[in-house]
């Protein structure tokens, strides 16, 4: 995912939240003026999902991220993958050691190398021929990678099968 979708998506989740909380508080003050005289559960659904609009907002403003060196996604500051592209997250440069933590790039600022250069890309080109290989009659799904242990994942899993995280 290209950083420019990537922020839409976040942009979308805050819209989508605030959307739901105004129709569902419109549906249930509807609901409890005319049908149901106002039960306690009119007002604990909105209660509800303001709580959760709220939720979403205070995670789209004050979340800490960073960028993947390789894909340019947006990450979690402390991830140790790319959900996007599924590799490593890189400290230091393999050739001269300087942290690159911070830079953000997928070059040393030092020495100029890749720092993404060799095995996390063929880790991904290799899970991703294997999969082709394994039924190749099957459509291609939408996949993610853990962030914390880097394995190929469905879109939407909850659990990572591998690591048992939350995602």
């Amino acid at each position: 995912m290209t950083k420019k979708k990537e922020e839409e998506s976040s942009k979308q989740a805050l819209i989508g939240s605030w959307t739901g909380f105004l129709s569902t508080t419109l549906i249930f003050m509807l609901l409890g003026a005319f049908l149901f005289d106002w039960a306690w559960w009119v007002f604990f659904v909105p209660g509800m999902t303001l709580i959760g609009s709220i939720t979403t907002t205070i995670n789209y403003f004050t979340v800490e991220t960073k960028k993947c060196g390789f894909c340019g996604a947006r990450l979690e500051k402390n991830a140790l993958f790319c959900r996007t592209c599924g590799n490593k997250i890189v400290t230091k440069c393999p050739k001269c050691g300087v942290d690159v933590s911070k830079s953000n790039t997928r070059y040393c600022p030092k020495c100029g190398a890749d720092i993404y250069e060799g095995a996390q890309l063929t880790k991904k080109e290799e899970s991703e021929q294997k999969e082709k290989q394994e039924d190749p009659k099957l459509e291609p799904q939408a996949f993610s990678y853990c962030p914390a242990c880097g394995m190929k994942i469905k879109s939407g899993s909850k659990i990572c099968p591998s690591c048992g995280i939350e995602l």
